[in-house]
């Protein structure tokens, strides 16, 4: 489980992700808030950098195993979570999270141009 805060994504999802594990996250599997386009627009910040600095509207992530996913999503579903998946983790010794189709790669918390 990963509260995801400052750092965003690549900061947070990595920390629980164990050794010669990544993550690809696929870019359209949720829907962001409004707010962080006004804020990405009115600051003219990088789309890398919303993505490193703010949760782009993911307040939490588990990673669970293929075969609990479904009875997990059911569960948080009847306690009235919203629920995305996000993607789904690889092996990669690097430990990467991959935000696709962004092309975006994050290691120690940072994402940059894949």
């Amino acid at each position: 489980m990963a509260h995801i805060t400052g750092g965003g994504i690549p900061g947070n999802l990595s920390r629980i992700l164990p050794e010669g594990v990544s993550a690809k996250i696929a870019a359209g599997s949720w829907a962001i808030p409004p707010l962080f386009s006004f804020l990405q627009n009115g600051g003219e910040v990088p789309r890398a950098e919303m993505y490193r600095a703010f949760n782009m509207g993911i307040g939490f992530a588990l990673v669970v195993a293929p075969a609990g996913a479904d009875e997990v999503r059911a569960r948080l579903t009847r306690m009235g979570e919203r629920v995305h998946v996000l993607g789904h983790a690889t092996a990669d010794p690097e430990r990467t999270i991959r935000l696709r189709p962004r092309g975006l790669v994050g290691r120690r918390g940072r994402f940059t141009r894949a």
